[in-house]
């Protein structure tokens, strides 16, 4: 059966379109989504995507602290000095002292992600490194999307 075919013309006007950049929070909150939704297909992988699941985890964790920190009034510039900005437990117990409702202690989860994530960066440069020790794939994916829909709950006001 042969497919219909339509032709024709059509006018649309549409009202003027404006786009504005997202703010510093804004942005650090899409990266942390997207980031999870990474760590999200990663679940239930097989054992050798652990390291990349724990990177993404890592990663999604700072951007979303980031996220509320930055809506608190935190400088990209204080975010960014040195014993803070790849510093998971740092920026965790940092949110909790800001207000974004977490335990004031850093889950066991983000603890062991920022062994590897924090200085000396083990996750992207193993040099002299034999094994990684990961947290559990399901623990990491549940605490980051519960810290997710708190953040943007606090960023959205």
């Amino acid at each position: 059966m042969e497919k219909p075919t339509i032709t024709g013309k059509a006018e649309v006007t549409l009202p003027t379109l404006r786009s504005v950049p997202p703010s510093e929070a804004q942005s650090y909150f899409i990266a942390g989504g997207h980031l999870l939704n990474g760590v999200k297909a990663l679940i239930g992988g097989p054992q050798d995507s652990l390291w990349s699941l724990s990177f993404l985890a890592s990663q999604a964790l700072e951007c979303l602290l980031k996220a509320f920190l930055c809506s608190q009034g935190l400088s990209e510039k204080q975010l960014k000095e040195h014993t803070l900005r790849h510093n998971l437990e740092g920026l965790w117990k940092l949110a909790e002292k800001y207000g974004l409702g977490i335990s004031s202690t850093a889950p066991d989860w983000c603890v062991s992600l920022n062994s590897s994530h924090n200085t000396p960066y083990k996750i992207r440069y193993p040099m002299g490194l034999n094994g990684m020790v990961f947290p559990n794939p399901a623990n990491v994916a549940k605490g980051l999307a519960r810290l997710c829909s708190v953040v943007e709950q606090k960023i959205e006001g």
